[in-house]
C-alpha cells in the first residue's frame, strides 16, 4: 500500500506538472476545439481526426478558460481515471491466476503504482491530446470484454455489460481511428470463443460482445462520410514508413518513455 501510494502521488504530480508551452498538435487541438461546436467537425474534415475529444474540450474550456494549464489538466483528470480501473484490471488477473484475496488486491496495487507512473501513461495524461481517453476507454473496454468472455456475469448483468461494451466501442472509435484495429482483433477473437468455447455462459457472452461491437460500430456511421474524406484528402506523407519489425522496436522504446 506504501508504495502504491507514493507511486500515485508521483504519477499526479508528474500528470500536472509540465509548465511549458503548448507544442504544435496540441495548440492545433486546443484551437480546433476553441471554434463553434458546429464547424468542429468541418475543421476536424481537414485535419485527420474523429471528433469526441476536441468536443469534451470544447466544453472543458468553455468550463475553465484557455490556458495551457487549464487545458492540459482534461487529459490529466481523464488519465487519473485509468488508475482504479488499473486496480480492477489487476484484481481481474490475479483472480484467474488463482491467487487468494491477499494476492489479487497486492496485484490490483501494483498495477496502480505501474500505471501511476509509466512514462507512456505521464506523457500522455500531461499532453492536450486524445490519448489518455483512448487508453482509459481500453482499460474500462478490457474489463467488460473479461466479464463477458469468462462467463463471470449473466442476467442483467451480463445485458449491462453489452451495453457498456456498445458505449466503450462508439466512444473509442469517435476519439482515435486506431481503435478500428484493436476493435477487429476483439472482434476475432470473440468470434473463436463464440464457436469454440464449451461453456455456453461463455458463448452467449462471447455472442453478445460480437453484437456489442457491431451496434457499436453502427453508431459510429454517421461520421463516414467524415472519415473519407479524411482518407482521401489528409495525412502526413512527409512521415517515414516503417516494416513491421521497426514498429514493435519502435512501441517498445515509446512505451518506455522514449528515448
Amino acid at each position: 500500500m506504501a508504495i502504491t501510494t507514493v507511486a500515485a502521488l508521483v504519477g499526479v504530480v508528474l500528470r500536472f506538472w509540465p509548465r511549458s508551452g503548448m507544442w504544435l498538435d496540441e495548440a492545433l487541438t486546443a484551437n480546433i476545439a476553441s471554434l463553434p461546436i458546429g464547424e468542429i467537425g468541418e475543421a476536424l474534415r481537414h485535419d485527420g481526426h474523429p471528433p469526441l475529444f476536441y468536443l469534451l474540450l470544447h466544453w472543458w474550456m468553455a468550463i475553465g478558460g484557455e490556458s495551457d494549464g487549464w487545458i492540459r489538466a482534461l487529459p490529466g483528470v481523464v488519465s487519473l481515471i485509468s488508475l482504479p480501473l488499473s486496480y480492477l484490471a489487476g484484481v481481474r488477473l490475479a483472480g484467474r491466476s488463482g491467487a487468494g484475496p491477499l494476492g489479487t488486491r497486492r496485484t490490483g496495487l501494483l498495477a496502480v503504482a505501474i500505471m501511476a507512473v509509466l512514462p507512456y501513461g505521464v506523457r500522455y495524461g500531461a499532453e492536450a491530446r486524445m490519448y489518455s481517453l483512448t487508453i482509459t476507454l481500453v482499460l474500462a473496454g478490457y474489463l467488460l470484454v473479461d466479464d463477458l468472455l469468462s462467463g463471470r456475469s449473466d442476467g442483467v448483468r451480463r445485458l449491462l455489460c453489452a451495453g457498456g461494451v456498445i458505449l466503450v466501442t462508439a466512444a473509442l472509435l469517435w476519439n482515435h481511428y486506431w481503435s478500428m484495429w484493436l476493435l477487429a482483433a476483439v472482434g476475432l477473437c470473440a468470434l473463436w470463443t463464440a464457436v469454440k468455447a464449451r461453456e455456453p455462459r461463455r458463448r452467449t457472452g462471447a455472442r453478445l460482445l460480437v453484437g456489442g461491437l457491431v451496434l457499436g460500430g453502427v453508431l459510429f456511421l454517421p461520421w463516414m462520410p467524415s472519415l473519407m474524406y479524411q482518407s482521401a484528402h489528409t495525412g502526413t506523407p512527409w512521415g517515414e514508413r516503417f516494416g513491421p519489425a521497426s514498429v514493435v522496436v519502435i512501441s517498445i522504446v515509446d512505451f518506455a518513455g522514449a528515448r
